[in-house]
């Protein structure tokens, strides 16, 4: 599919409007050769800046079941499901890099969306071979009339050689 003059709508649109109460699929992608070893299953690339987010996962239904699973089906017991945020190929490498954020966003009551919590890791020292990190876990508070902020509550790490600066674990 190549949509190089799509200006609205969609490239690519499936559809399903079935009541059926069987297990279904919508769309399935396998790789089926163990010998397929540097095989990417599924690459999303989004050269732009993204309206809301790059790849959005949405449901409607009062749902039970996890939005998101990572699934490892391998008999292996070493071989968990991994989740990588790998920050790599940019030539701003610089310590005290943001590295990767979760945030744990809801509307609030005038129905702007808010985020409450967050955890941020960053690369605190980049030198080779000497490499450090810090996480922190960051909630919002301190709010009197408007003011509320994301406050560090924990973090861990912040080593870094070159400025003398140790790791630490703050708890605030």
């Amino acid at each position: 599919v190549v949509a190089s003059s799509l200006t609205t709508g969609k490239a690519l649109s499936i559809v399903s409007d079935s009541n059926n109460t069987d297990a279904n699929t919508l769309a399935f992608i396998h790789q089926d050769h163990a010998n397929a070893v540097n095989t990417t299953v599924l690459h999303v690339k989004n050269d732009a800046v993204a309206a809301a987010g790059t790849v959005i996962i949405e449901s409607t239904a009062a749902e039970t079941n996890p939005l998101l699973e990572l699934k490892n089906s391998n008999a292996a017991t070493d071989k968990p499901p991994t989740l990588a945020f790998n920050r790599s190929d940019t030539s701003a490498e610089a310590d005290d890099m943001e590295i990767a954020k979760i945030e744990f966003k809801a509307s609030d009551d005038g129905n702007a969306s808010t985020s409450y919590a967050m955890i941020e890791v960053l690369a605190t020292d980049i030198t080779n071979a000497d490499e450090a990190g810090k996480i922190s876990f960051k909630v919002s508070a301190a709010g009197t009339a408007g003011s509320a902020g994301m406050k560090n509550l924990l973090s861990v790490g912040g080593e870094d050689v070159a400025n003398t600066v140790v790791p630490e674990v703050a708890i605030n």
